[in-house]
């Protein structure tokens, strides 16, 4: 059984806030591969944010239904998001 969830990212840079969804289907402990995901979404952001100058507000993540993933992946991001997994630049 496919399990969905999202990690949100939520940063300021330039006086300007962003938040940046990245959207995961996975098998098997849907808890596990939250925690693991989000702490390397984490670890990445307090990287860039040392280099960029910017501020990490906060990394969460959400189990989501397998309805929420679809409809997201067929808008434009999740399209360009699907495109770039496949060429191996995620």
């Amino acid at each position: 059984m496919r399990n969905y969830f999202v990690v949100v990212s939520c940063y300021k840079q330039n006086s300007e806030l962003f938040e940046v969804n990245y959207w995961f289907d996975v098998e098997g402990d849907v808890q596990k591969a939250m925690v693991v995901y989000t702490e390397a979404t984490r670890k990445a952001y307090e990287k860039a944010m040392a280099i960029t100058k910017g501020e990490l507000i906060s990394v969460t993540s959400g189990e989501v239904s397998e309805f929420e993933y679809k409809r997201h992946a067929l808008t434009e991001e999740g399209k360009r998001e699907l495109n770039m997994q496949k060429r191996g630049r995620n």
